[in-house]
């Protein structure tokens, strides 16, 4: 989540319960590939799954693939958002964008999770 001010971004955390109200229930598949969750200024669209398996399987996760998807990459190194962070008046661009989505994606199956397991998982 960007909090904007002035339009330029401040900083970057995950909504986890503050998001769009309401309690929407989807299919795995509908969640997981094909809800866009990020588009950048290039118009790279990406889903939880680009998200989760460029990260987890070719950015550090597991190991790292000198070849990252093209969208993922240009995301994660050249901001393609275009997000700037302001720091004693200064602008720079927001470094790893990807990572407030991340852990918002994690949190929803947290969430989930435990609403269907609450007697052995506590959040």
């Amino acid at each position: 989540m960007v909090y904007e001010l002035d339009r330029v971004a401040r900083y970057i955390i995950p909504f986890l319960d503050d998001g769009p109200s309401g309690k929407r229930w989807n299919t795995f598949k509908k969640w997981w590939a094909e809800d866009i969750v990020l588009v950048d200024n290039n118009k790279n669209k990406l889903t939880r799954k680009d998200l989760i398996l460029s990260s987890s399987n070719k950015d550090g996760g597991a190991h790292v693939d000198p070849q990252l998807d093209r969208a993922y990459a240009e995301l994660n190194r050249k901001n393609t958002m275009g997000w700037v962070q302001v720091t004693d008046g200064k602008q720079s661009p927001v470094s790893d964008p990807h990572l407030a989505s991340i852990r918002q994606i994690g949190y929803e199956v947290l969430q989930t999770l435990k609403e269907e397991f609450s007697d052995i998982i506590v959040v």
